[in-house]
């Protein structure tokens, strides 16, 4: 539970109280008993009274949404993010369950006086492939051995196969079992832009983009767009499947960062939360999914000394020129 500062001053009396007393006061702070049952590790803990708005609760691990009428109005819930919670994983072909900072046994615990809930809680989770085979999504009581899996997750619209959607029908414990996933390779060759979400709008006129990865260096073409000359973008880039990052670092420019899900070893997709105005407007999430660019005159980006029909490109070493590309 989260400490809470009182403001004001203390009256009279309990200020000679304290002054009598502090030879022996205790220096440690005390905090309340967490509300039980509690298993795991905490790693996120709010305490919300169902009104008649909607309610979000944003972590880095998952989005909680509770829409009115979920429990009535004044029903208090206790919602937390757990890890390590250890529960045994029964019936169909096991898998993963859902996990965190490297640690394993996440869950959502909610506690509440309502046995049910007449709207089901949105559990938005991100990050994992489900495009084998969507994942399961798993309730148990807190002193239950073994998970029961009660339905399977949901896709967004448009769909994505990084982020899913489960629905947290009543209290307790709550987690999700993702399907093994194949191990796959970084990209390495000549891509093109296939798809391009901004926020939550598919956008139907893609961008003409290529993004050529060779032994870590990069080439990203963007345009030509009205009228105007290619952007052509070189620079070194790291790629680590283990925490989804793509790490792009310009020639000309400052670094950049990405996430990045390889959906198999030719199709993936660059994420970012960040300002980055090239495709959709600034501070606005962008989504590029990339797939093998088609042979022939049209696979790739240009060679190495093009400057895409400019004077001067990114990979250009003269001071005083101009660049046509920037880091985003």
């Amino acid at each position: 539970m989260s400490l809470v500062q009182h403001g004001g001053r203390l009256p009279l009396a309990a200020l000679l109280a304290l002054a009598a007393g502090a030879t022996g006061c205790d220096p440690s702070p005390t905090f309340p008993a967490p509300t039980q049952p509690l298993v795991g590790r905490v790693v996120f803990e709010r305490e919300v009274t169902m009104g008649t708005e909607p309610i979000e609760l944003r972590t880095y691990a998952a989005t909680l949404d509770i829409d009115p009428g979920t429990v009535p109005v004044g029903t208090k819930l206790l919602v937390r993010i757990l890890d390590g919670v250890v529960k045994e994983l029964t019936g169909e072909t096991a898998g993963d369950v859902w996990s965190f900072d490297g640690v394993a046994g996440g869950a959502v615990q909610i506690l509440s006086d309502a046995t049910t809930f007449a709207r089901p809680i949105l559990l938005t989770v991100e990050g994992f492939p489900v495009g084998e085979g969507l994942a399961d999504v798993l309730h148990a009581d807190e002193g239950a051995a073994a998970w029961t899996r009660v339905g399977k997750v949901t896709t967004p619209t448009p769909p994505s196969v990084f982020q899913f959607t489960a629905e947290l029908t009543g209290p307790h414990l709550w987690s999700l079992a993702i399907p093994p996933v194949t191990a796959l390779a970084a990209p390495n060759g000549v891509y093109r832009l296939d798809r391009l979400i901004c926020g939550t709008n598919d956008v139907g006129a893609t961008p003409d983009e290529t993004l050529e990865i060779d032994r870590g260096r990069y080439v990203w073409t963007r345009g030509p767009a009205g009228g105007a000359c290619a952007v052509v973008e070189r620079g070194l880039i790291s790629i680590e499947l283990s925490v989804a990052s793509a790490t792009f670092e310009p020639d000309v420019g400052d670094a950049y960062f990405f996430n990045i899900y390889v959906v198999d070893n030719d199709t993936f997709e660059l994420k970012t939360i960040f300002a980055r105005p090239f495709e959709c407007a600034a501070d606005v999430t962008t989504v590029l999914s990339f797939v093998p660019a088609a042979s022939g005159a049209d696979a790739g980006a240009p060679n190495p000394g093009s400057d895409g029909g400019c004077a001067s490109d990114a990979g250009g070493s003269d001071e005083g020129g101009s660049h046509d590309a920037q880091g985003g």
